[in-house]
Formats: structure tokens, C-alpha cells, sequence
């Protein structure tokens, strides 16, 4: 493995590797989106198994699948591959359709639940503009940065690092 590589392993298996995976402004784009849809989804079931009572999910449900479509359409446009259009749908189907179609005995919105997802959706406008901005406009190397942060190399090799990494370390290999 060279330096510009990040690789994630576990019992001697590869998990994650970074020479298998680019991150285009499309790939971030919907990767933000599924995150946004993964969020929604949760707060659904969490109100479908009655952990939480309120707010409704409902109205976000609807108000992010007017967005979904949106994004499809222009994913649609830009000419992206029918494979990964189908897989969109399908998440779509999945995370958005059959839970507005099962919540349809529990439609009934209140202004809480309004602005209970209006106030996630600008969280996540700002997250956007956030990831938009600061690391596609800037031309960061994600990638880069993320092997950086795991690896450090400000590392500190001082006497208490080399123990507590030793300890963990040797922690782990009892834990597995």
C-alpha cells in the first residue's frame, strides 16, 4: 500500500480502501442526500414503533420527496448512468414512497411537526453549503485529509502515547 492510499482492516480483511472509491461532486452531492433521506427515515420508524409521539414525520417524508424528484430529474438530465438512476429509485421507493404510503391513516400535520422539519432542512441546507463550498470549491482532497486525520502525522511519540497505544492495542486483541 503506498501513502496515498487509505486502507481500513479488520482480522486481516480489507474493509474500506480509498483507491476503490472517488468522491465526484455527484458522489457527494447524493451521498449528502441519502445521508438527509437515512435521518428522515430513522425519525419514521422511531414514530411508526411509537418511541416518539410527536412530531409527525409525515410532512418531512413529503417535503423531501418533492426534493428526491428533483434531484432525479436533474441526475436525469446530466446524463447519469440508468444503473445508478434505477438504484436511486429504488432507495427512493425504499425511504420515501412506502413510508408516506403507510403513514396514509396518520396524515394529520401540526405546525410542530412543520417546523420540526422545516429546522432539519435548513441543518441540512447548511451542511450542504458547508460541504459544497468548503470542499468542492476549495479543490480539498478529502481523501487526503481523511487518511491525515486517521493516521496524524503530528503524532505524538511520547512516552504516555507509545503506553496508552500498547494498552489499547493489547486490549483490542483480547476483545476480538
Amino acid at each position: 500500500m503506498d501513502n496515498t492510499d487509505l486502507s481500513i482492516s479488520f482480522k486481516d480483511k480489507e474493509i474500506f480502501n480509498t483507491n476503490y472509491f472517488t468522491l465526484t461532486r455527484m458522489r457527494i452531492l447524493l451521498f449528502n442526500e441519502f445521508a438527509f433521506n437515512f435521518i428522515i427515515y430513522i425519525w419514521y420508524l422511531l414514530f411508526i414503533f411509537g418511541l416518539i409521539k410527536t412530531p409527525n414525520p409525515f410532512f418531512a417524508l413529503v417535503l423531501s420527496l418533492i426534493q428526491n424528484v428533483i434531484l432525479f430529474t436533474y441526475l436525469l438530465i446530466k446524463g447519469i448512468s440508468y444503473g445508478d438512476l434505477l438504484k436511486y429509485a429504488i432507495i427512493l421507493i425504499v425511504f420515501k414512497l412506502y413510508p408516506i404510503y403507510s403513514m396514509r391513516n396518520n396524515m394529520s400535520v401540526s405546525y410542530f411537526d412543520v417546523y420540526s422539519s422545516i429546522y432539519l432542512y435548513i441543518i441540512y441546507i447548511f451542511i450542504l453549503l458547508v460541504v459544497i463550498n468548503v470542499l468542492l470549491h476549495k479543490n480539498y482532497d478529502i481523501m487526503k485529509i481523511l487518511q491525515r486525520d486517521i493516521t496524524n502525522d503530528k503524532y505524538d511519540t511520547g512516552m504516555s502515547s507509545n503506553v496508552y497505544d500498547t494498552v489499547y492495542h493489547d486490549i483490542i486483541l483480547r476483545i476480538i
